[in-house]
């Protein structure tokens, strides 16, 4: 398999994980938090006003946590810093697989890879 669509599968499932897994994860912290914070409500509700400024605060914590892991996860999938050094790397591999010109072996075959390219304009005019 080629070198950068080993990257991107592999980035690609990273990035499902990281959103996945940070989704449980906060969905998960919130509603144990809410259930505690219903219960101590019950137990003591003049705290309530008190417990509920925290309960916020922490619900606005734990997602942006989460929100963190999404943007870095979509970093990745859009802007994948692993990618440039793959595609440099397939770039000078297909280099030393093409052939090379061998004066007096092959003539004239491979004369024109290491021929200067022409700017397009005749120097006889």
């Amino acid at each position: 398999m080629d070198a950068i669509a080993l990257i991107q599968s592999h980035t690609a499932v990273g990035v499902g994980l990281m959103i996945g897994l940070g989704a449980a994860g906060a969905c998960i912290g919130i509603g144990i938090m809410g259930s505690r914070f219903l219960e101590a409500s019950a137990r003591q509700p003049e705290l309530t006003p008190m417990l509920q400024k925290s309960m916020f605060l922490l619900v606005g914590l734990i997602d942006a946590a989460f929100l963190i892991g999404v943007g870095l996860a979509l970093y990745f999938a859009t802007a994948n810093p692993l990618l440039p050094r793959a595609a440099e790397q397939a770039w000078l591999k297909s280099l030393s697989a093409r052939p090379q010109a061998r004066p007096g072996l092959c003539g004239a075959r491979y004369a024109w890879i290491s021929m200067p390219r022409s700017s397009g304009r005749s120097s006889f005019s």
